[in-house]
């Protein structure tokens, strides 16, 4: 079963913690979060070297995302590339929680709503 996006991603802003200001835990995982999900499908071109599996430090990953915004013009100066001037065991670490998600489409997909008991609507 799919994780709710926000758990993984509350765990992957933990991975962070103490490592960068709070105020850029988003650039880091939705960065990887972009590059886990363009990998997985066809939305964007992405070279060789911007590959989820190659992804291993800091300095690849600023280099997919590098390479990701010359593939496609409409993305420059739109992705991060601030991973190689952190610890690089966070990096591991953060990279690790995204790679969890066996299925990227499965992690971009709402929760399934259940009906609680103490709903008062008329069904």
């Amino acid at each position: 079963m799919a994780k709710r996006i926000e758990d993984v991603l509350w765990r992957a802003a933990g991975k962070l913690r103490g490592s960068v200001d709070a105020g850029e835990y988003k650039e880091f995982v939705l960065g990887l979060v972009f590059l886990r999900y363009v990998a997985a499908g066809a939305a964007f071109r992405v070279p060789a070297e911007a590959r989820w599996e190659r992804l291993t430090d800091g300095a690849r990953i600023d280099a997919a995302m590098e390479a990701i915004m010359r593939a496609n013009p409409a993305l420059a100066g739109a992705l991060p590339t601030i991973f190689g001037r952190v610890d690089p065991e966070r990096v591991r670490e953060l990279v690790a929680e995204i790679r969890q998600e066996t299925a990227p489409a499965e992690f971009f997909r709402p929760a399934a709503t259940s009906k609680r008991s103490d709903d008062k609507r008329a069904s």
